[in-house]
């Protein structure tokens, strides 16, 4: 069909017939899109990379602790699945995953809604973790995305030294024959040994 016949058509006559209306909605089309691109890139890229950051050592710390099973980075786990297999691991890694949840549910807002912003609310938990840390070392209690990338560093650090750990003391059993390691690494002399 050509210009001339598509331009007798019920549908482009209609077209036609609403084509200030159409333009209004353009406008408003282009005037989202124009809001959509001027997002806060670096809100964006920190929630991201630190995401990323902290499920690359969680797969790391899963791999350490279950040398048996498929690597996580291998296995079709989501982020949420892979830090439920944190759950009940150890107590350092049990004080973290208030914040690692948050951090997952952060960066699910910022991939899935255009409007997403971080609420000190959001950062409840990370804040309850980070800032007794920061506040030992003397360090500014940060907020923002500069707590979240602080988290990040935090979280990834601790399951990476506990990974080397793993991997170092378990005689590459994983976790169990780590903790039993430290169990009696850790005891004195008047305590009993099983």
């Amino acid at each position: 069909m050509d210009t001339d016949d598509f331009l007798k058509t019920k549908y482009a006559q209609q077209l036609l017939r609403d084509a200030t209306l159409i333009e209004t909605e353009l406008g408003s089309f282009n005037a989202r899109w124009v809001q959509f691109w001027e997002r806060n890139a670096d809100h964006l890229g920190t929630v991201l990379i630190s995401h990323l950051a902290v499920e690359h050592h969680i797969d790391d710390w899963l791999a350490a602790a279950m040398p048996g099973l498929k690597a996580p980075g291998e296995t079709r786990l989501s982020f949420s699945q892979k830090a439920n297999l944190l759950d009940g691991s150890d107590p350092t890694i049990q004080w973290l995953l208030p914040g690692i949840d948050r951090l997952n549910r952060i960066r699910n807002q910022f991939a899935h809604n255009l409007d997403a912003e971080i609420s000190e609310r959001d950062l409840e938990p990370i804040r309850n973790i980070v800032w007794p840390w920061h506040s030992a070392a003397g360090m500014p209690k940060r907020t923002g995305v500069t707590l979240i990338r602080d988290f990040a560093l935090m979280v990834s650090g601790m399951l990476n030294s506990q990974a080397n750990s793993i991997r170092r003391y378990g005689d590459g059993c994983g976790l169990v024959a780590y903790q039993r390691w430290l169990k009696h690494a850790v005891a004195t002399k008047d305590d009993k040994q099983e």
